[in-house]
């Protein structure tokens, strides 16, 4: 296994699972494996980060360089088994998320599909559905 690289990734010239790596570690750097998996399983299934959340340009800062690189080698696999759809889906096909202090407009008429750490996860209506309620478009495959 290549060490991991600790510079974000150039969006023109990097893979989807680096991409997907970083975005899970600027997201949930603080969160378990298993919130992880459930985050990338979600982004997969197409939903922008966190439903309007910004992700940040880079990471909090981590105690050291060290275990910023062994994170960063954990939310790599993980990212690479969710893109190839090896992993379980715990969010049960949700296609957005957000951290559970926060109340998105987005979020206030739709039920929870799961709580996984500390996020809540949904599935969003089609596009369609959505842009006739007011509901944020997704990114579209």
């Amino acid at each position: 296994m290549r060490p991991a690289s600790l510079a974000m990734p150039d969006p023109d010239h990097s893979s989807e699972a680096d991409r997907l790596a970083w975005t899970l570690l600027t997201i949930a750097a603080d969160q378990s494996v298993r919130v992880l998996e459930a985050l990338a399983v979600c982004l997969v299934n197409g939903a922008p980060h966190g439903q309007g959340e910004q992700v940040p340009a880079r990471l909090p800062a981590a105690p050291v360089a060290s275990e910023l690189g062994r994170k960063l080698e954990v939310s790599g696999r993980i990212a690479r088994r969710a893109l190839r759809r090896s992993l379980a889906d715990p969010p049960r096909g949700a296609t957005a998320f957000h951290r559970i202090e926060a109340t998105p407009e987005w979020s206030r008429d739709l039920p929870p599909v799961a709580i996984i750490g500390a996020f809540l996860f949904y599935k969003l209506p089609p596009a369609s559905e959505a842009s006739a309620a007011g509901e944020p478009h997704r990114r579209g495959r």
